[in-house]
């Protein structure tokens, strides 16, 4: 506060800060960087001075509902870019009950809520952004998509079930189709975490069409292993696909 817009420390009390609720989003600038947050998002009513740092802040303005939303449907031009952040904010927390209760701090407290918001990727609202390549933007999520999918396989109590069932899924693979629902969801701008199920679900799906392809076409390999029925046995084959459907299943539909 003091840094950017000059209000001394003095002139605020902590309580006057009323957290209302949590975010999180990504952003990227390029096919380098890319910004990940979690914000909390307070609100405070105080009456103080500002006087703006240009290092910081090169302009302030104060507006209403109205010239608020005009703004951000870029009917008036302030000059510059809108923050990914804050259009997910006027989205999600500035509601019409939240413009209801300016000037009411109890009201206000009253929108608190306990969740993390999740706004998924919202790079489309950068218009300078310039988007990643196919196989860096599977990259990104891979990671996430396979520890869904090694949580779901792995917990069974039954070792043996789980190490049947992770056999396929240990000899890798670009992940192209568990990662595209996320793909999607990013392309036409409402990403979000429940697509990565999404797609671990899938994924687990496909392997295990292959785990009882390879029984029945009797195939004793399959991506450089051995086939799950000739590492653990027929009976052991034939339970984890279809223990990897049910999961699945159960995954897809909560």
């Amino acid at each position: 506060m003091h840094q950017e817009l000059g209000i001394s420390p003095d002139d605020l009390s902590l309580d006057d800060f009323h957290f209302v609720t949590k975010m999180m989003y990504s952003a990227r600038m390029n096919a380098d960087w890319i910004e990940r947050e979690i914000d909390h998002i307070l609100v405070i009513q105080a009456d103080v001075d500002i006087k703006i740092n240009q290092n910081e802040v090169s302009e302030i303005k104060w507006v209403s509902k109205q010239e608020l939303r005009q703004i951000l449907a870029g009917d008036i031009d302030i000059g510059g870019e809108i923050a990914p952040w804050f259009r997910c904010i006027a989205e999600r927390v500035m509601t019409e009950e939240w413009w209801n209760s300016i000037g009411n701090l109890d009201r206000i407290v009253e929108l608190r809520d306990d969740l993390i918001h999740d706004m998924g990727d919202v790079s489309d609202m950068l218009s300078t952004a310039t988007g990643a390549g196919l196989n860096t933007s599977i990259m990104e999520v891979k990671p996430l998509v396979e520890r869904r999918i090694s949580d779901s396989l792995c917990a069974s109590k039954h070792s043996r079930l789980s190490n049947a069932m992770m056999h396929l899924i240990e000899g890798g693979g670009k992940r192209l189709r568990a990662t595209l629902p996320w793909l999607v969801g990013k392309a036409v701008g409402d990403s979000h975490s429940g697509l990565l199920d999404v797609g671990a679900a899938i994924e687990i799906v496909h392997n295990f069409t292959l785990v009882h392809d390879d029984i029945m076409d009797d195939d004793d390999t399959r991506r450089g292993l051995n086939a799950v029925h000739i590492e653990y046995g027929l009976p052991t084959a034939i339970n984890a696909g279809d223990a990897m459907l049910a999961i699945a299943l159960r995954d897809w539909w909560g």
